[in-house]
């Protein structure tokens, strides 16, 4: 193995080590600095791994000609740097102190909020069952949390299939600023794998209806009411969480 491979492979092994590791434990906070976010947050993270192995690609190329392996390698990489951006998302994983574990939240760069739903949600489901019933029961419960993240000051942003209409007349209620953007299109990868878990949810719905319902995902930037932010953060007297992005 040549210096450039054991460059190119320490690299990517550095990268690859955070990603693992914030997989059982977040490792940022609402102080971190911006670089620290961007050194953890997978969009950044996944990008540089991709980058090195192509590198290595190339090296290859240049020192030994093409290849099978060479021609594959390339196109296999593009292919799976975009499955892995329908499924990431953006930042790094926080813990904040609220009261509704069934959301997890990731930081980005720019001081923003990003929930989004836990894994293995079915695990705590009455019978082990995630049926469309209890995720309908718990959507009081979503919309509680995402109130009480409002006392950190920070901007939410939601990027989700389920419908926003309830959520923002809730927080506009409550003195939310509430942005509002058009639904794009869900790419398919998404896509198949909603349409797979929400029809275990319905107990065997059509797949063409549940595949209607998941073609788009609506968007949405939550801006706190000032009066949530001076609110004391939950679990934690000593802050106000007034500090801004």
């Amino acid at each position: 193995m040549t210096t450039f491979n054991i460059i190119c492979m320490s690299i990517m092994s550095a990268a690859i080590l955070p990603m693992v590791y914030q997989l059982r434990r977040p490792m940022v906070s609402l102080t971190t600095a911006r670089w620290q976010i961007v050194l953890m947050s997978y969009e950044y993270l996944l990008p540089t791994v991709m980058l090195f192995l192509l590198l290595a690609m190339i090296r290859k190329l240049m020192t030994f000609g093409m290849s099978l392996d060479v021609a594959l390698v390339p196109g296999f990489l593009l292919f799976a740097f975009y499955m892995m951006r329908c499924f990431m998302h953006k930042g790094a994983l926080i813990s904040l102190p609220l009261h509704f574990p069934l959301l997890e939240w990731c930081l980005d760069a720019r001081g923003r909020l990003h929930p989004h739903l836990a894994h293995g949600l079915a695990k705590r489901a009455p019978g082990g069952v995630l049926t469309l019933a209890i995720m309908k029961q718990w959507r009081g419960s979503i919309i509680d949390a995402i109130k009480q993240a409002g006392v950190f000051g920070r901007t939410i942003v939601i990027k989700t299939p389920f419908g926003l209409d309830r959520l923002c007349a809730e927080l506009e209620a409550c003195g939310w600023r509430i942005e509002r953007f058009p639904d794009s299109t869900t790419p398919w990868p998404l896509r198949i794998t909603l349409t797979l878990r929400r029809r275990g949810w319905k107990n065997r719905a059509p797949w063409h209806r549940i595949w209607r319902d998941v073609g788009v995902i609506h968007h949405a930037i939550l801006h706190p009411a000032l009066d949530a932010a001076a609110k004391p953060v939950p679990g934690d007297s000593s802050s106000t969480g007034k500090s801004n992005p």
